[in-house]
Order: structure tokens, then sequence, then C-alpha cells
């Protein structure tokens, strides 16, 4: 299965977001435990991108659901 998305986030780089070596990618996620994505997403971009040669940097953005602006 994991292998399977590699691929698919590998096409997802290569022919939609047209990704060349070197460039930089930044992946700004959140935890997987809010339930917005499965858990292994973040390390199969991060697969993607090295496998196509891509300078990674990954992000948290610290999501709160619960959070009340004020």
């Amino acid at each position: 299965m994991f292998e399977e998305a590699v691929r698919g986030a590998t096409n997802l780089l290569r022919n939609c977001a047209e990704a060349v070596p070197d460039e930089k990618l930044l992946i700004a996620f959140e935890s997987p435990d809010h339930g917005y994505y499965s858990d292994g997403v973040v390390e199969c971009m991060i697969e993607a991108g090295r496998s196509q040669g891509l300078a990674i940097e990954c992000f948290d953005v610290g999501f709160q659901p619960d959070f009340e602006q004020q």
C-alpha cells in the first residue's frame, strides 16, 4: 500500500506540480490524529520528493481544531 501511495505522490509532484531536481518542497502538515488524512502521508510525500531529488522541508502548522479565535 505504501509503495502505491508513493507512486501516486511521485505522479503528483512530477506531472501536476512539474517539480524538478533541486527544487524545494515544503510539506506543511498537521497531526494525523485530527482525522483529516491518514498516518504515513507525510512520510509518503517525503519519499516521493527525495526520489525526485527535491530539497524537502517539513513544517508542523500546529493546527488546533478546537481553537476559538478571540
